[in-house]
């Protein structure tokens, strides 16, 4: 029996050698000779044993940065504590009853209101000027005055005008003598026993050759010229004024009234442009008063019966611009037609507006006539302040 077990363990150990060298190097086992016992071959070295799994150690870890938090205490028990019991509440007591409102009395109804009056319109500068005369004249353009006289510009001519409407001197050949050759003559001023007046070439809308004239107040002759200025944009010239309180002299365009061109009657020379805002529609002439431009603009129609207007722009201190509003609706004129030229008097402060009436106008000339007429009127209309 202990052969037998020794056999066995024998045979074991030597599977265990042989199953953990490789198959090339695995000798093979001789074969016992014949009659040669068990018990007197020599055992195999024995290979050593191998460490269990369990008792190895495991490699390092790598290391991740973060620190493995320690685990929680659980909290202690809380077993075998009492509970004491809560305390009962005590009732609410009931809230007393909510007294009740008294009626409210019915609100006595509201009469109507009454509708307010129309609100009146507002006033404007010029309505304070009413209608005192009317005086027929020669010339259709313009309209300058001075203590004793009207002066009256023609297209092509200057009258002389006692202040009861009697011509005094007449000038039927303005043209003589002036350097750009012109024929026509727009709105004029008079200062300080001069006539200056807006001269170019006109025909069918189209201005070319524009000077500012300049004329002896007693004779009604040309004396001198002032150049325009081309690159000031202006276009055409329907009238000047005079800036008496400053030495300037004002021009103004019927076909681009956008701007006013203000000129130095000393040394002729280029000032500068004001735009208007808004443009008057066909503006006709200009006159200045105390920094403020008066404009006459053809704006009503003729063929509705439609009144023309004076508007008024404040210079005073204006810069690249200025605000223009309505200063006089002309209604009052016999028939409504073509208004010109206007001036104020500065002997009685009257204000002194030139219109036409008669004629159909197309382009700023005259195409025919309306029923009635074989020939245009030129009437001054002069109108008192009243307050």
């Amino acid at each position: 029996m202990n052969m037998k077990r020794e056999i066995l363990i024998v045979a074991l150990l030597l599977s265990g050698a042989v199953a953990a060298q490789p198959v090339a190097e695995r000798p093979l086992p001789s074969r016992p000779e014949v009659g040669e016992s068990a018990v007197e071959r020599p055992l195999p070295p024995q290979p050593e044993a191998v460490e269990p799994a369990v008792d190895r150690p495991l490699p390092p870890q790598p290391e991740t940065g973060k620190p493995v938090p320690p685990a929680s205490a659980a909290p202690p028990a809380l077993a075998g504590q009492p509970v004491h019991p809560v305390p009962p509440v005590p009732p609410v007591q009931p809230l007393p009853p909510v007294a009740l409102v008294p009626p409210v009395s019915p609100v006595p109804p509201v009469p109507p209101t009454q509708p307010l009056p129309p609100v009146p319109p507002v006033p404007r500068e010029g309505d304070c000027y009413r209608l005192r005369r009317v005086i027929p004249v020669e010339g259709r353009q313009g309209v300058a005055a001075d203590s004793n006289y009207y002066y009256v510009s023609g297209s092509t001519a200057l009258y002389k005008y006692t202040k009861q409407g009697e011509l005094v001197a007449s000038n039927e050949k303005p043209f003589e003598g002036l350097p750009l050759p012109a024929n026509h003559i727009g709105d004029i001023d008079v200062w300080q026993g001069e006539i200056y007046a807006g001269i170019e070439t006109f025909n069918d809308g189209v201005g070319e050759h524009i000077q500012i004239a300049v004329y002896d107040a007693r004779t009604l002759r040309w004396k001198r010229s002032m150049a325009w200025e081309p690159a000031s944009g202006q276009v055409e010239v329907c009238g000047l004024a005079v800036d008496r309180d400053s030495a300037r002299v004002w021009m103004a365009d019927w076909v681009d009234g956008r701007y006013l061109y203000e000129y130095d009657l000393r040394t002729g020379a280029y000032l500068r442009r004001v735009h208007l805002r808004p443009v008057p529609q066909w503006q006709q002439g200009i006159f200045m008063l105390g920094g403020q431009m008066l404009l006459s603009a053809d704006d009503g129609d003729a063929d509705l019966d439609e009144a023309d207007n004076l508007y008024v722009a404040d210079l005073r201190g204006a810069g690249s611009c200025t605000t223009v509003l309505p200063f006089r609706e002309m209604n009052d004129f016999r028939r409504a037609g073509e208004i010109e030229g206007l001036t104020v008097d500065p002997a009685t402060g009257e204000l002194v507006v030139l219109s036409n009436r008669g004629s159909r106008i197309v382009l700023g000339m005259v195409r025919g006539f309306y029923p009635g007429y074989d020939r245009e009127v030129h009437e001054l209309y002069i109108y008192e302040r009243v307050r």
